[in-house]
């Protein structure tokens, strides 16, 4: 492939791989290569201001804001601030770079937040081995700390455009944060790897798709600042009749590539991409060809982890949870298409010994600053291992039925009250979620969609919840209807938060989720029914266990 042309500076006394962009004579140097090698676990540690830190460790999207208030409207600004860190990279000390937080929910944990570190920020024109960014991703989705660089290994395999990946252990003042993902940054070092020219619009799509106002979710990452005009044309190209719906995308989008990238991501599980969710995606306008490229973003979910957001599980083999793989799937040739290639890809890109012997390779080399609870992160190193071992005879036996994708795609990613749910709670502090569900008492009152719900059995518990890697105070009231419906408003407390208090119900310092489940017939899937918005009154808030948890909340549903 053809390639930007840089020139080669030492600022600073760092290599410095300057103007990428341009259009001079000099070949690149690349020297990324050693810092991407999965072989390697790299030792990052960070010096920082402890005010600095104090400040955008608790930094946040106001999770609510937009999908309620502002709804649809346009993309809110990045609430993160950078500042200056000293940060040693194996050993290599780099002055004044560049630090801030990154990411949304989990990303944005408090005690262990995903960061960006910018080695220009401060310093212009600086880079470090060809970089001008490293990201370290927190894996707060992945208990195995494997699905993300695995995942990508996959889209390469499957001939895609994916982030080289690697491991990283993170210390911020001396305090080890565990094990990060260090992730290629997606921008036109990337870009160039890959294609010819590397000066087109680039878009990170999150709850994004290409039908009008989803689209205009797409942030714009670089390229032709406020000229969309190439997204607009997509947009009316993915709508256009069944009988010209090829022919009019194929001017704007390299559909074989789509199929490709479609079909990787159903391949290794990433429901929270485009595919099963419209989120966690990149597109790539290739000025070459006028046509754009889907690329993989986010797969921390990956190799096992089921989409909370679907009442009913999709087939298998066919995730078409956005707008062009419900058009394409709807036509038989299109269809016929997609499952070759999925098949395609079980036979050249999934190497089940390979991936498996990778798993074990990578959990053996960081095994030693593992921040996940040894049981939790063991079982979820098992549960990648089996998803590996059982996913093609889980496909094949899927596309022999010639599956058909029939769950509707939502009309609106707007967000709504659905009802409000109010009570109290009174259980003894222990692990959560409970081996019994009623030993606690509480009271609880729900309407939902305009019909109050009736229980026969209402109880709670508190605790400690389980998740291993940022375990959250976790209070629940548990609604039990005839027939064995089980509801229950799951609150979860930042440890930092959790005291005798109000504090507020947003997602980020508690969150809040209505869940369902059938007590005889649900087989312990939780169906959620909403998120919630609102106040939790602590009035006792024990730090010892078999210590009495007490109080109330007042809550919207959101749906």
């Amino acid at each position: 492939m053809g390639r930007s042309r840089i020139a080669v500076l030492a600022v600073a006394g760092v290599l410095c791989a300057c103007g990428g962009d341009g259009d001079g004579t000099t070949p690149p140097v690349d020297e990324s290569g050693p810092v991407f090698d999965p072989a390697h676990l790299l030792q990052i540690d960070i010096e920082v201001a402890p005010a600095d830190w104090e400040t955008i460790r608790v930094e946040h999207y106001e999770l609510f804001d937009r999908l309620v208030n502002d709804c649809p409207g346009p993309l809110p600004p990045d609430p993160y601030t950078m500042v200056p860190a000293t940060v040693t990279i194996d050993g290599e000390r780099l002055e004044n770079v560049g630090l801030r937080k990154k990411g949304f929910l989990g990303s944005a944990s408090r005690s262990r937040p995903s960061l960006k570190l910018d080695f220009e920020e401060f310093a212009p024109r600086r880079e470090w081995k060809s970089l001008e960014r490293l990201t370290l991703n927190n894996n707060q989705q992945d208990d195995a700390l494997v699905d993300t660089c695995l995942a990508y290994r996959v889209f390469r395999d499957a001939g895609l455009p994916a982030p080289r990946c690697n491991w990283a252990h993170v210390r911020v003042n001396g305090v080890s944060l565990g094990v990060y993902s260090n992730v290629e940054s997606v921008r036109r070092r990337f870009l160039r790897r890959y294609f010819d020219d590397s000066t087109g619009n680039l878009y990170e799509g999150q709850v994004a798709d290409v039908r009008p106002v989803w689209v205009d979710n797409y942030e714009e990452k670089s390229g032709n600042s406020g000229d969309r005009s190439d997204l607009a044309a997509l947009t009316a190209a993915a709508a256009a009749p069944d009988d010209v719906l090829v022919a009019q995308l194929e001017a704007e989008l390299d559909v074989d590539a789509f199929l490709t990238f479609w079909a990787a991501e159903v391949l290794v599980g990433h429901w929270d991409g485009y595919a099963g969710n419209r989120n966690n995606h990149y597109v790539y306008r290739d000025p070459t060809s006028g046509q754009f490229h889907f690329l993989p973003w986010g797969p921390d979910s990956a190799f096992g982890d089921p989409n909370p957001f679907l009442a009913t599980e999709p087939p298998p083999s066919v995730w078409a949870n956005n707008h062009l793989a419900t058009r394409l799937h709807a036509l038989p040739e299109m269809r016929q298409r997609y499952r070759e290639r999925l098949q395609a890809l079980l036979a050249d890109a999934w190497d089940e010994a390979a991936l498996v012997a990778e798993v074990d390779r990578a959990a053996a080399m960081f095994a030693p600053h593992v921040h996940v609870r040894a049981d939790a992160h063991q079982t979820a190193l098992a549960n990648v291992r089996n998803f590996i071992l059982a996913q093609r005879g889980r496909l094949e036996a899927d596309l022999a039925t010639d599956p058909r994708y029939e769950l509707p795609l939502a009309s609106s990613y707007c967000v709504g009250v659905a009802g409000t749910a109010r009570g109290s709670f009174m259980a003894m502090r222990a692990s959560f979620p409970p081996a019994n569900p009623f030993n606690g008492s509480g009271t609880l009152e729900v309407t939902l969609d305009g019909t109050p719900l009736v229980f026969t059995n209402i109880s709670a518990a508190s605790g400690p919840d389980n998740d291993p890697s940022q375990p959250r105070i976790a209070a629940a009231v548990y609604g039990l209807s005839e027939g064995g419906e089980l509801t229950l408003p799951v609150l979860l407390v930042d440890p930092e938060l959790y005291a005798a208090r109000t504090l507020p119900v947003d997602g980020y310092d508690v969150f809040g989720i209505l869940l369902r489940t059938n007590v005889n017939t649900g087989g312990g899937r939780l169906e959620t029914l909403g998120f919630l918005q609102g106040t939790l009154t602590l009035t006792a808030a024990p730090e010892a266990p078999n210590e009495l948890v007490t109080g109330t909340f007042e809550l919207e549903i959101l749906r």
